[in-house]
C-alpha cells in the first residue's frame, strides 16, 4: 500500500532498460549520410513522410518559431498526435506510446506559422472523452529544435470539414522556442524534376516512437475554500469532468532538468464528493504521470516527456493558503452557495499539479467549473460572499465572510 505524505510523490516505477534491450544511446544528432548530398535534418520524433505533401485540413493553432536567442526564426513546425486517456491510463512501464504526425507546417521569416491537421490520421485512440486531441508542436530550425503541447477541440472542425469548407477558428496561440539541440534524421531532398517535398533517407535512423521509462503520481489542485466562522464548504466533482494540466519536457530526464512544455487535456474517470468542513482547505486529486523518454528501435534519443495518465483515484486536502485579494463582495442568505456556472473564470494555478518532488518543478492546471465540477458554501446566518475577480458566481475563487 502507498504512502501518502504531503502531496509529493512517493514512489517512481523505473524502467531498468538494460534488462529489455542491448541499446545504445547515441549522441542527439545524427551524422548525415553523404556529405555531398542535400539534406533537410528532421527531429527523430517526426515522421519524415508525413512532410512529403502539405496538410489539408482545420487550423487548430497560430503562432511564432524563436530561434534559441528568441529572435523570429524561419524552420518547420509538425504535430504530433498523443493518445487519449483511455489509452493512456492503460500504459505501463515498457509500453510503446504511438504518435502520429498529424500536420505540419512552414515557418516563414518571421517565425509565423498556421497549423493544420489531416484529421484522417487522427483515430479515436486519440480522441478524449471530452472531444478534445492532445497534440504536441515540435518546431526547428538549422541549429535547434522545441516543443509545446496542446489540446484541441475538433468536433466542430470535424463538422467543418464534413461541410466541405475546412474552416475552423484556431483557439491556441503559442510560441515554440527552438533552444535544444535537434534530435535529428538525415533526410534528403527529392531529385530534380520529381514531385515537391522530402523523403527519408535509406540510411538513415530506423522510425522513432517513445516508450514509457518510469511512473510518477503528483496531487492536482481543483479548487479552495475559506469559509468564515460556522459556515462550511465542499466540493463536487464527476467522473466526466475534464481539465488541463501541465506537460513537461527534458533533455537528459534527470531531477532539476526538466521544463514546463505546454499542457494536455485529461477527464477524471471517477468522482468525488466532500464533506462540509469549517476549515480553510484545497480540494486535491491524484493524478499518475507517465515519464517517457524517445526509442529509436536500437538506440535511445535524449527526448523525454512527463504526460498525464489520468486519475489514481485517490482525494487529499491541503492548506487553502494564503487569501487573494477580494475585490467583488456582495450579501448571502442563509442556505447553500454553489458556484457552478462555465461562463465565469476557471480555477487555475500555475503549479497546481504538485510534481516536484520528481521532476523539480510543479505544473499548471486550469479546471473550469461546472454541473461536474462544483465548489458549495453552506450557512445558517445573513452573511456576505465574496470573489477576487468577479462577482461570486463567476470568480475564479470564492469565500464567506460578514
Amino acid at each position: 500500500m502507498r504512502n501518502h505524505t504531503n502531496g509529493q510523490l512517493r514512489h517512481r516505477l523505473t524502467w531498468t532498460v538494460a534488462a529489455l534491450f542491448t541499446a545504445t544511446i547515441l549522441p542527439l544528432t545524427a551524422t548525415p549520410i553523404g556529405a555531398a548530398s542535400p539534406f533537410i535534418a528532421v527531429p527523430l520524433a517526426v515522421d519524415a513522410t508525413a512532410l512529403a505533401t502539405p496538410t489539408s485540413g482545420p487550423v487548430v493553432a497560430i503562432g511564432s518559431l524563436l530561434d534559441a536567442n528568441g529572435r523570429p526564426a524561419q524552420g518547420t513546425v509538425a504535430v504530433l498526435a498523443w493518445p487519449n486517456e483511455a489509452s493512456s491510463s492503460k500504459s505501463t512501464v515498457g509500453a510503446a506510446i504511438a504518435t502520429p504526425t498529424v500536420g505540419w507546417a512552414t515557418a516563414r521569416s518571421d517565425g509565423s506559422f498556421t497549423i493544420r491537421v489531416d484529421r484522417s490520421k487522427i483515430s479515436s485512440d486519440y480522441i478524449n472523452a471530452d472531444g478534445r486531441v492532445n497534440l504536441m508542436a515540435i518546431g526547428w530550425t538549422a541549429s535547434g529544435q522545441g516543443s509545446w503541447s496542446f489540446p484541441v477541440d475538433l468536433s466542430s472542425a470535424t463538422i467543418a470539414t464534413q461541410a466541405g469548407t475546412m474552416a475552423a477558428t484556431p483557439t491556441t496561440s503559442f510560441q515554440l522556442v527552438a533552444n535544444k539541440p535537434l534530435a535529428m534524421a538525415p533526410v534528403h531532398s527529392k531529385p530534380a524534376g520529381t514531385s515537391s517535398g522530402v523523403i527519408p533517407d535509406i540510411g538513415g535512423p530506423p522510425p522513432c516512437y517513445y516508450r514509457q521509462v518510469g511512473t510518477y503520481y503528483a496531487w492536482v489542485e481543483i479548487g479552495r475554500g475559506w469559509p468564515y466562522g460556522a459556515d462550511t464548504s465542499r466540493m463536487e466533482v464527476e467522473s466526466t469532468h475534464s481539465m488541463t494540466v501541465g506537460v513537461a519536457a527534458s533533455v537528459t530526464g534527470l531531477y532539476g532538468s526538466w521544463s514546463a512544455s505546454g499542457t494536455s487535456s485529461i477527464t477524471n474517470g471517477d468522482g468525488k464528493k466532500w464533506t462540509d468542513s469549517v476549515a480553510y482547505r484545497d480540494y486535491q486529486l491524484e493524478h499518475r504521470y507517465g515519464e517517457n523518454r524517445l526509442w529509436c528501435t536500437t538506440y535511445w534519443a535524449n527526448d523525454y516527456r512527463a504526460v498525464d495518465q489520468g486519475r489514481a483515484g485517490y482525494t487529499q486536502n491541503g492548506s487553502a493558503g494564503t487569501q487573494p485579494a477580494w475585490y467583488f463582495c456582495g450579501p448571502n442568505a442563509p442556505g447553500d452557495f454553489t458556484r457552478s456556472s462555465t461562463s465565469g473564470n476557471h480555477f487555475s494555478t500555475s503549479v497546481g499539479v504538485g510534481i516536484a518532488g520528481s521532476l523539480g518543478i510543479n505544473l499548471s492546471v486550469d479546471s473550469n467549473y461546472g454541473t461536474d465540477q462544483k465548489l458549495i458554501y453552506s450557512t445558517t446566518v445573513n452573511g456576505t460572499i465574496c470573489g477576487n475577480n468577479d462577482d461570486a458566481g463567476f470568480a475564479s475563487l470564492v469565500k464567506t465572510s460578514r
